[in-house]
């Protein structure tokens, strides 16, 4: 385990920090994403990754098949804490990286007693997320809570979530902000077709059927452009417990013509090669991965001005920024990239761009080794 005086005296390029990750991983979501891409780009100082999932899944033989330690924490939450604790015992870690509010109360409890630097990660606001006093929100207040207890080093995805770490107690000098980041190339078997002016506008959005993604604005979009005599043809790939409102409401607005429902979609590289431009009408946001896949692949994005949208789009450079929540500013920001072809060719350029440097996978791994080293120290 790298010592409080082999990290204080700089020599990171020498130390290889152990790192055990535990997360769900019942499907591919954001979170897996994130582990993916963290953690398959070499890092300074270097990292050694182990990854828990809690079940066995899509998620698990992808990352087995690319080489990545995995450990299935399978059974009752009391045995998946035992398999933890027998892993943190058997692999003596430098970190344990907890991972979403199932990832903080089985790595909480299972690290008692050992040595292990505790590092914790929110990918959204989950407790804007759930109805107050049901269960995942008393979740997400013990998984806030216990780590700083214990504590633990949050990493947050924005600067939004770090302000939220702040705001529940979490001492400023453990709170550190490293943004998502994208593999290079992760994406380069994508061919955005050019938008050919005069055929229907392409538009994906793509995301669970939830509250907080508010596809119900999405739907009152559809209507604007409508009305405004904007042909366009909406997708909206994702389940969740919202899609008989949706349809319905669909309906009442008289677009459910133009909008598809078509269920969740694993891989989602053949969709937004179909596509002219992403949007998000999201409530509140982190750093979705799919918005760094479409930058990644010169695909135009629009979003309302909320969380992690405002720290990774440049306005008119790598997408356009709403000018706030309503279907007539986002309809707007549609309607420029139905009209100006100069416009989409700038946003895919500066796109792409920004996913190779700014939001590359390699600049988030180094990130993140930096805020392990710093966990080692204190």
């Amino acid at each position: 385990m790298p010592t409080r005086g082999s990290l204080a005296s700089g020599n990171l390029q020498e130390l290889e920090i152990r790192v055990v990750h535990v997360t769900d991983g019942a499907r591919w979501a954001g979170i897996e994403s994130h582990l993916w891409n963290l953690t398959r780009v070499s890092a300074d100082p270097p990292l050694r990754h182990l990854v828990c999932f809690r079940t066995e899944g899509e998620p698990v033989r992808k990352f087995r098949s690319a080489g990545v330690k995995v450990q299935v924490l399978s059974g009752s939450h009391r045995r998946a804490v035992s398999a933890l604790r027998r892993v943190l015992r058997d692999e003596a870690p430098d970190v344990l990286h907890m991972h979403g509010y199932l990832g903080v109360l089985i790595g909480s409890t299972a690290s008692l007693g050992l040595p292990p630097a505790l590092v914790s990660t929110w990918h959204a606001r989950i407790d804007r997320q759930a109805r107050p006093s049901s269960r995942i929100w008393w979740y997400s207040r013990l998984a806030l809570r216990i780590p700083r207890w214990r504590g633990a080093h949050f990493i947050a995805v924005t600067d939004d979530i770090a302000r939220d770490y702040r705001s529940r107690g979490a001492p400023e000098r453990r709170v550190h902000v490293v943004r998502n980041g994208i593999l290079p190339g992760a994406l380069d078997g994508i061919r955005v077709a050019e938008y050919s002016r005069g055929t229907p506008l392409r538009v994906t959005a793509i995301g669970s059927l939830i509250p907080v993604k508010d596809f119900n604005l999405l739907l009152r979009v559809a209507r604007v452009l409508c009305k405004r005599g904007f042909e366009a043809d909406f997708t909206i790939a994702g389940d969740g417990p919202l899609l008989p409102e949706l349809e319905a409401e669909a309906a009442a607005l008289n677009v459910a013509e133009r909008v598809h429902f078509v269920g969740r979609i694993e891989d989602v590289s053949e969709l937004l090669a179909r596509t002219d431009v992403l949007v998000f009408t999201s409530r509140s946001e982190g750093v979705p991965y799919v918005l760094l896949e479409a930058l990644a692949a010169g695909l135009p994005v629009v979003a309302p001005p909320v969380g992690g949208f405002l720290e990774v789009l440049r306005h008119e450079e790598s997408g356009l920024i709403a000018a706030d929540r309503s279907p007539e500013a986002i309809a707007d920001c549609l309607a420029r990239l139905v009209e100006d072809g100069a416009l989409r060719r700038s946003l895919a350029a500066g796109a792409a761009s920004a996913a190779s440097g700014e939001l590359s996978a390699q600049r988030m791994s180094s990130e993140m080794g930096r805020v392990y080293a710093a966990a080692c120290v204190h």
